[in-house]
């Protein structure tokens, strides 16, 4: 008979995998799109109707289009990849618990 422990550990582990499945696509698009443009929104600013992407101190002036794309990608990655690890982590710490 499964333990409840188990049964958790269970759905917290099929949680982490489906959020994986945004998760680590959406950072590696994110990387790949910053190295291209230089930089990331989440790191840079706009000003009077400018907008700028930045990496390690150096800003690079991108379109609209360019910084809204990097900031949803940006806010995506963060937004997923956080609770992936944490629900994985969850999941092995109960699973790990069970066997006990």
């Amino acid at each position: 008979m499964k333990t409840k422990n188990t049964i958790r550990s269970n759905a917290l582990g099929t949680a982490s995998a489906g959020l994986a499945l945004i998760a680590v696509p959406s950072f590696v698009l994110f990387a790949v799109f910053s190295l291209i443009v230089g930089g990331d929104a989440l790191n840079g600013f706009s000003t009077e109707g400018r907008y700028f992407v930045s990496s390690h101190g150096n800003d690079t002036e991108v379109s609209w289009l360019t910084y809204t794309i990097s900031w949803y990608l940006g806010s995506l990655t963060l937004v997923t990849f956080l609770p992936m690890v944490l629900l994985g982590a969850a999941s092995q710490f109960l699973g790990a618990k069970d066997s006990d």
